[in-house]
């Protein structure tokens, strides 16, 4: 638990800087002084996002790695507190370190042992893209900066993930001799502290069986990505991005009450243009910034454009050095040539797979494509499992429910259905598309709970609120509180004996990481490791590839000048 521990408080504090740099043009200096849980996590949000960009640029020229990461730390730490020194006697009213801190209730409770759970249940990693390619494509970005043609080597390579630079970043592989991966623990805490601070204002207008229904989200969210908090896992991260955009906006009116309206909307909408660079399937959601920027922008009309400017230029910079297209593997996107592009037909065959394996991934792609709607449609259906159907089914008949109803539709704030209206139209080019439930499963479990969030908020009295509640306390609600902490005992307890035993955990002692014989094939005048069996190179050291495309070699007698394809 040692190793989790330091990793949540180093990356906590060095995203916090930067979350401090980035909001100071955006908020005034009453509001830099801002240490509450809440306040310290918003800004390691905001420092996250930001992060991706920078760490795209950098990449360009530089490895990312933990020496970029001592850099990086040395240099705000300096700038923190020389800012803060400089500033200190002229904002005598800036709130100090420790003043939003408060006692502990008894509604903190189930939050703090969610988090004592995000500790016990991340499990060795077992993810089969870790093992597939991520770990491999990682140790490309630690090693050296962006190679030009690298998806030559192996096309998975060119997917480009903007996660993987701040996983990069905090592997610490310098330090353990092997990755320590913790970018999804990371956000998933997070999103239980901004949860938790939302329900605060839920127990102050009495509706604390709002808080029990977010509170079984999370743990649902925590179920499903039990063994993907310790891994590199895109789909994990962009749930976790996706809830909190959720809670961002649905708590917006009272937000921006102590909270600088500028940059909640910063906040925002960078949440809505950074989703698509950590996974291209989120590129529907990114849509919210556009009725988002409509409602709530009455100046500064300029942000939306330089936001997605300063986020998608080095990311498709990246996409460009990585595999000579716009967007890899759409190959319809490529006005570009260059010697190190990614032969069309490759680019081809991969769009294709990811359809084919997000449909049926245990039958041969060119059967899937081949075979007629009807069958795919009723293979996956009966494939799709039960949680996900759950997810599916209840989100249509809650939709379905919530629009009839007329008043309950009504009463859901503006911001609020705009973004729920884009999850459920998601859904539809997903379902078409790639319908893996992995890659939208953020928009799936909202699909539901956002209906049945403000259905129960009309409809039961419970949850209408009174004029004379109590700030800070549950007043005339003791059993749903209690309720909570049971559930989350429970549940927690549960988790626990149905994974691994304690001493396996990677939070008390990283695992040994799996391996595979690899043997030795020539690209050129480079060896390249390739699996004896199978496709996974696991941790293996780079140059690895699950297999040599015929004609790859080096471009020139560098590694750093990138791969390419030679004509037959």
């Amino acid at each position: 638990m040692l190793f989790s521990l330091i990793y949540l408080a180093v990356s906590l504090w060095l995203f916090f800087l930067m979350g401090e740099l980035v909001i100071i043009p955006f908020g005034n200096k009453n509001h830099t002084g801002h240490w509450s849980a809440y306040g310290v996590g918003l800004k390691a949000l905001t420092g996250f996002l930001w992060s991706i960009p920078l760490l795209s640029f950098i990449s360009l020229f530089s490895p990312v790695n933990s020496r970029l990461f001592l850099i990086l730390f040395l240099l705000l730490n300096g700038w923190f507190f020389l800012y803060h020194n400089k500033n200190r006697q002229s904002n005598s009213h800036q709130l100090q370190p420790g003043s939003q801190f408060r006692s502990f209730s008894s509604e903190d409770y189930p939050w703090l042992l969610v988090i004592l759970l995000l500790l016990v249940s991340v499990q060795p990693v077992t993810l089969p893209d870790t093992w597939g390619y991520h770990a491999q494509t990682l140790q490309w970005i630690e090693k050296y900066p962006v190679i030009p043609g690298l998806g030559n080597l192996c096309t998975k390579f060119a997917f480009n993930f903007g996660s993987f630079l701040p996983l990069a970043l905090l592997s610490s592989r310098a330090v353990l001799n092997q990755p320590l991966w913790g970018i999804n623990f990371f956000l998933w805490v997070l999103v239980v502290v901004t949860l938790s601070s939302q329900t605060r204002h839920w127990s102050r207008e009495k509706k604390p069986i709002l808080s029990f229904l977010l509170l079984l989200t999370v743990l649902l969210g925590i179920h499903y990505f039990k063994s993907s908090l310790s891994s590199t896992s895109v789909e994990c991260t962009s749930a976790a991005l996706i809830l909190l955009l959720f809670f961002l906006v649905s708590g917006y009116d009272n937000l921006n009450k102590t909270i600088p309206t500028s940059i909640l909307d910063l906040l925002v909408l960078s949440l809505c243009v950074c989703l698509p660079v950590i996974k291209l399937t989120n590129i529907f959601i990114a849509l919210f910034a556009l009725p988002f920027y409509r409602l709530t922008f009455q100046r500064n009309k300029w942000i939306l454009p330089l936001l997605a400017l300063i986020f998608w230029l080095p990311w498709i910079a990246r996409n460009i050095i990585l595999s000579g297209y716009l967007v890899y593997p759409f190959p319809f996107l490529d006005p570009l040539t260059f010697s190190w592009k990614i032969p069309n037909d490759l680019a081809s065959q991969d769009f294709q797979w990811i359809r084919s394996w997000a449909r049926l991934p245990f039958i041969n792609y060119y059967q899937v494509l081949n075979a007629p709607v009807s069958f795919w449609i009723r293979t996956w259906a009966a494939h799709l499992g039960l949680f996900n159907w759950l997810l599916l089914g209840s989100g249509i008949l809650l939709s379905s429910v919530f629009i009839l109803s007329g008043k309950a539709w009504k009463t859901i704030p503006p911001l609020v259905r705009w973004l729920w209206i884009i999850f459920a139209l998601a859904i539809i080019p997903w379902f078409f598309l790639a319908p893996d439930p992995r890659f939208i499963i953020g928009s799936l479990i909202l699909f539901p709970v956002i209906p049945a969030f403000y259905l129960i908020s009309f409809y039961l009295p419970i949850c209408q609120g009174t004029a004379n509640a109590v700030p800070g306390k549950l007043a005339g609600s003791p059993m749903i509180n209690h309720s909570m902490l049971v559930i989350t005992i429970i549940f927690a307890v549960s988790e626990i004996f149905l994974i691994n035993p304690l001493t396996n955990y990677p939070m008390i002692k990283p695992p040994g990481f799996p391996s595979t014989p690899m043997k030795t094939e020539k690209a050129g005048w480079l060896e390249v490791h390739t699996p004896v069996k199978g496709v996974n190179c696991y941790d293996f050291p780079i140059p690895s590839a699950p297999h040599l495309i015929p004609g790859i070699t080096p471009r020139t007698n560098q590694i750093e000048k990138g791969f390419m394809i030679k004509a037959k």
